[in-house]
C-alpha cells in the first residue's frame, strides 16, 4: 500500500518541492534564534541559538510549539527536528513556519 502511494508519479517530486519551501521559509524568517537550518526532503533541523535565547536547550521552544498544535522533536539540545508527513501541503507548511517562529520569538 505504501509502496503504490510513494511510487505515483509526481509523489516524491511533491515531497521535495515541500521540503525545499519548508528549509526556505525557516530560513526567510531572519530570526535571530535560528543559527542554521539544514536537512534534506522533508527532514529538517533548526539549530537554535539557546545562548542567546537564554535557554538551557530546545525544550521551552517544544512545548511551545506543542501548545500551539505543532508536534516536532529534539535532535540534541540545541536542534528541533521537524518530520512532516510526506502529504503535507503548502498551508501546512506555512502553518508550521509561523508556530515555530512565534515559539522562537
Amino acid at each position: 500500500m505504501v509502496f503504490n502511494r510513494i511510487t505515483q508519479p509526481g509523489f516524491l517530486d511533491h515531497v521535495v518541492k515541500m521540503g525545499d519551501l519548508l528549509k526556505s521559509s525557516l530560513e526567510k524568517l531572519n530570526n535571530p534564534n535560528i543559527k542554521l537550518v539544514r536537512g534534506k526532503g522533508l527532514i529538517v533541523g533548526v539549530v537554535v541559538d539557546i545562548e542567546r535565547m537564554g535557554i538551557k536547550d530546545v525544550t521551552p521552544v517544544l512545548d511551545k510549539c506543542r501548545d500551539n498544535g505543532l508536534v516536532i522533536i529534539n535532535a540534541g539540545y540545541n536542534v528541533l527536528r521537524i518530520l512532516p508527513p510526506l502529504i503535507i501541503q503548502e498551508q501546512d507548511v506555512h502553518k508550521a513556519v509561523g508556530i515555530i517562529n512565534k515559539a522562537l520569538s
